[in-house]
């Protein structure tokens, strides 16, 4: 019997983050598709549905937002989870969204699992660093 690991999307526009990102989720057990830019994230989810998308927030083409926004407007992603990474933590307003955490870089990779595997298999968001959903203004 094959088990099929699940697919985390990982859009992060350095190069070397990346590749630490997907050796990591490699290692304990992900497949990963790499975007390096927004508008390259949202033609891989025009593609295929990943079981969670992990996005840098600042991009060098685009944003995570605009990602996210993209994968709530669409009917097959709408409640796919959602992480969004950032260096900074930007000034944001609320969402009611248990599919959105935020983890601040650096992060810490045991943190960074204990999320993945909360959102994969919760549906919710328990990261124990800074996790609150928004949006920006």
């Amino acid at each position: 019997m094959n088990i099929v690991p699940p697919v985390i999307l990982v859009v992060e526009d350095d190069p070397d983050l990346a590749q630490v990102l997907d050796d990591l989720l490699s290692l304990n057990g992900y497949a990963v598709v790499r975007a390096g830019s927004a508008p390259d994230a949202i033609a891989v989810l025009h593609q295929q549905a990943p079981a969670l998308v992990l996005s840098d927030l600042n991009l060098s083409v685009g944003t995570g937002w605009e990602v996210y926004a993209f994968l709530r407007g669409q009917p097959h992603t709408h409640t796919l989870p959602f992480l969004l990474m950032s260096a900074y933590r930007p000034e944001i307003r609320d969402v009611a969204d248990p599919f959105l955490c935020f983890m601040a870089k650096p992060f810490d990779p045991p943190a960074l699992f204990a999320c993945i595997q909360a959102l994969l298999q919760q549906g919710s968001c328990t990261c124990a660093v800074p996790s609150t959903p928004h949006l920006p203004h």
